[in-house]
């Protein structure tokens, strides 16, 4: 993802996400778009260009067959290979192996392939707040009836459902497809119908791959979310006050999980 995408203004799912935190956590990665960029996140970014532009993975990513990327024989493969992201070859073999996995699926397939929009990105002002949003959608596709799917490619542990569920409300991405929903519907009509889905695929061998739909349920709760994260910006932005988690001092009581020990020592005692 360019440079130029993460100066642009706008409220974008990576913001709200924080604010889940506090504003003070949402303040800190509007300030500072590129933190916590490492090795291993660049590794997923190859992963990810694999997936939904394999020609361009192609030509930006290439294999570094160094035991370590630093030193002169380093720095003289980046000179010759200006503007190419340099793997390891595992990282990269890995990129090709979890691009295939995806691509042959029987449902990811299909909807990656056959995407019209790929790293889509939309900027729009929120009809609520005024607050200009920003969103890049990994995929949307037209499917029959006039009918869209707003897709996002995710790398998990388990491609199971109930794993998912568990990581997609842990990491915030029901957050993140509303997000991203209300950028669609601002793009292409309020009354287009929508489905949303997670391409999962396993970041481990044997890179097994699954197609989660967001039930509408799941999607409704999120948007009142979000909604509310949203109304939360505004209010920031006008008083120029952004808090963190506590503001006072607060009590720290005893553990559910601890409690019927204490319970049972107390009955033996």
């Amino acid at each position: 993802m360019s440079d130029s995408y993460f100066s642009r203004a706008g409220v974008r799912a990576t913001h709200l996400k924080a604010l889940r935190q506090s504003p003070l956590h949402y303040r800190y990665s509007v300030d500072n778009p590129q933190a916590g960029r490492t090795a291993s996140r660049t590794a997923l970014q190859a992963n990810h260009c694999a997936i939904l532009e394999p020609e361009r993975f192609a030509t930006d990513y290439a294999a570094w067959t160094g035991k370590v990327r630093r030193g002169k024989a380093w720095d003289k493969w980046q000179e010759d290979n200006l503007g190419v992201t340099g793997l390891s070859m595992t990282e990269h073999s890995t990129a090709v192996a979890i691009a295939q996995a995806v691509h042959q699926h029987p449902a990811a397939g299909p909807i990656v392939l056959e995407a019209q929009h790929i790293e889509h990105a939309h900027q729009w002002t929120d009809h609520r707040t005024g607050l200009r949003c920003l969103m890049r959608a990994d995929l949307i596709r037209s499917t029959s009836g006039g009918r869209m799917l707003l897709g996002d490619v995710k790398a998990v542990a388990s491609a199971d459902v109930k794993a998912v569920t568990s990581q997609c409300y842990r990491l915030g991405w029901d957050i993140q497809m509303a997000h991203y929903l209300a950028g669609v519907r601002d793009e292409f009509g309020p009354h287009v119908d929508i489905s949303v889905a997670l391409i999962c695929v396993e970041s481990a061998a044997p890179y097994d791959v699954s197609v989660i739909y967001l039930s509408r349920e799941v999607i409704d709760c999120a948007a009142a979310e979000r909604r509310r994260l949203m109304d939360t910006v505004k209010r920031c932005t006008e008083s120029g006050e952004w808090p963190g988690r506590h503001t006072s001092p607060e009590v720290m009581d005893l553990p559910p999980w601890l409690e019927p020990e204490l319970v049972d020592s107390r009955e033996e005692s």
